[in-house]
This record gives structure tokens, sequence and C-alpha cells, in this order.
């Protein structure tokens, strides 16, 4: 055999060599890093998950904080209208009525369809107290008592 011949065979023989040990070392690694890998995604995907229902149940109490603040102030605005009919003050007692009325309407946002039916009800028996109460009808006080004791009866409402 020639020289070039042997030249050629240790030079292809010495690559393929090299190629093998190549990969063989480039692989070692590459199977732990992609079950590590593998592990960080799953991590990632679970604390994903976890955080949506976090903000979901979060939001969920801030809305029901809400609607209760709302109703309270609802009813704190119902009482004070109370104690302007009861002195006679028929004026103040039609602006707090108002000022119920605009609290339940933006509370009525945060309730379920339903709810949100009876709420108008609701709205509806408020205009006709506060239509009432700037007839100065006596009527209007019973009026009054019935809404805080329907007010009670809203989800939420403390």
């Amino acid at each position: 055999m020639s020289n070039t011949l042997k030249v050629v065979i240790a030079v292809g023989s010495a690559l393929l060599v090299g190629v093998i040990v190549g990969y063989a070392l480039g692989a070692s690694g590459k199977g732990d890093l992609e079950d590590v890998a593998k592990q960080a995604a799953q991590k990632l995907k679970a604390n994903e998950t976890a955080l949506a229902d976090a903000k979901r149940e979060a939001k969920q109490q801030v809305d029901s904080l809400e609607k209760g603040r709302g109703l309270l102030r609802c009813r704190v605005s119902l009482l004070r209208a109370m104690v302007e009919l009861w002195s006679s003050n028929y004026g103040n007692a039609s602006q707090q009525i108002g000022k119920a009325r605009s609290q339940l309407e933006r509370v009525s946002k945060l309730l379920s369809k339903k709810k949100q039916e009876e709420v108008k009800q609701l709205l509806t028996t408020m205009m006709q107290t506060q239509q009432l109460v700037m007839r100065l009808d006596p009527l209007s006080k019973k009026y009054l008592d019935n809404l805080l004791h329907d007010i009670r009866r809203i989800p939420g409402a403390r």
C-alpha cells in the first residue's frame, strides 16, 4: 500500500473516532439537563396555576367586601333618611334616599343576574319611597322600614 492511502485511512479513522468521542461527550450531560428543564417547566406550570387560582380567590374576596361595604353604606343612608323623616326634614331624607339608591346601583353590578333583578325591584321601591317623602306622605316611613329589611336579605349584607 502506498503511504498516501495509509495517511488517508489514518486521518479518516481519526476523524471517525473524534466524531464518536465528541458525540458521546456532548450527549453525556444532555439527558440530565433535559430532565432538569422538564422539572422546571412543570414547576412553572404548577406555580402559574396556583397564581391564577390565588388571583381569582382574591378578586372574589374583594368583590365580596365591596358588596358588603356598599350595602352597609346604603343601610346607613337609609337609616339617616329615617332619622330625617322623624325630624320632619323631608328634603334631607330625600337626599339620603338618593345616596342609598346610587350606592345600591353600584352594588348591583357585583351581583349575579338573578340578584340584580331583586335589586332592580328594590331600586324601584326606593324611587317610590323618595317620591312619597317629597309628597310628605306618612306612609314613607313604612316603605323605608321595609327597604331596610329587604336590603338585609341581599347576599353580602351585614
